[in-house]
């Protein structure tokens, strides 16, 4: 995970065959071999030249120059390309002696009086189209995972700017506003955060008492080496202010429904394990991942539940 992955690149082989990455204008729709011709192949084509795999000319036609270029995509990822039977005119097969090759086209082979495989396929299940101009594998399968046919996902890769979405509750959306430097951490990180700018806020959401809140979207300044998809974050305000002391609890401990905002305390020692008590609570100021506690009968030591846990 974390790697890069550009047009061309190798993401992931899937019993013995590879998944590769090519930026193209749409999602291939077909497979492509000798004989194919279309607006796909001519895609196919331009960018095939544009990684110097491609000579010719983006003419749609799928002939033995894509197919030399398949085959060199294919070559420079480390894999084989599927090799397929090219059909030849009669008229070759007729003017070729058995024992020769020579004479029956560029990347023909002629023996025997019949074809030999010449071409290559790029087959629909072996290509990804990626729009951006490079992505971040976030997730991946361990070898011999066995896929769900509903849901058949080998890896998962981010492309375009760095982002993560989070949720804020009711009473901390004014806090925020669309371009506000924000700090994102990953919860478990050691701390590690990374400087980000808020994109986009949406509406807001009931979901359940844990998620409910507004959608907001924050442009990361660079991928942090720790968020990988799914990962529990963090997002505090970068504010200019002098350093008090206050009672606070993490932003992911707030909780919100019908009755307001409150924590989940465990119960004192002396009680049930795995027990835990409802706090009503009014907040404050947000900062590095924890928000003020301003009213409530939340004292220092509780033990706070967080979402998740």
């Amino acid at each position: 995970m974390g790697d890069e992955i550009r047009s061309g690149s190798l993401i992931v082989e899937v019993s013995g065959r590879p998944i590769l990455a090519l930026q193209l204008p749409f999602p291939l729709y077909r497979d492509l071999g000798p004989g194919a011709s279309g607006a796909d192949v001519a895609a196919v084509q331009r960018e095939l030249s544009a990684l110097g795999h491609y000579r010719g000319a983006v003419d749609g036609e799928f002939g033995p120059g894509t197919s030399a270029a398949v085959r060199s995509l294919y070559s420079k990822a480390g894999v084989g390309a599927q090799a397929v039977p090219v059909a030849v005119p009669s008229e070759v097969l007729e003017s070729t002696p058995a024992t020769g090759a020579s004479g029956a086209g560029e990347g023909v082979a002629v023996q025997g009086g019949a074809p030999s495989p010449s071409g290559v396929l790029l087959p629909l299940g072996e290509v990804v189209s990626i729009s951006h101009e490079s992505y971040v594998v976030t997730r991946i399968e361990a070898v011999g995972t066995v896929l769900p046919s509903d849901s058949p996902v080998a890896a998962v890769i981010t492309g375009g700017a760095a982002s993560v979405s989070a949720r804020v509750g009711v009473v901390d959306v004014d806090s925020f506003a669309v371009g506000d430097a924000v700090l994102v951490g990953v919860v478990g990180a050691n701390g590690a955060t990374v400087s980000g700018e808020i994109t986009q806020i949406g509406e807001f959401s009931s979901g359940d008492a844990q998620v409910a809140g507004f959608a907001v979207t924050i442009g990361l300044s660079e991928a942090p080496g720790d968020v990988r998809d799914k990962s529990v974050v963090t997002v505090s305000r970068v504010d200019a202010g002098t350093a008090v002391s206050a009672l606070a609890v993490p932003l992911l401990g707030v909780r919100e429904d019908e009755r307001g905002t409150f924590v989940l305390a465990a119960v004192d020692r002396a009680g049930d394990a795995g027990q835990t008590r409802r706090i009503d609570i009014e907040t404050g100021a947000v900062s590095g991942g924890y928000v003020e506690v301003v009213n409530g009968d939340l004292a220092e030591g509780d033990l706070v539940v967080v979402a998740g846990a």
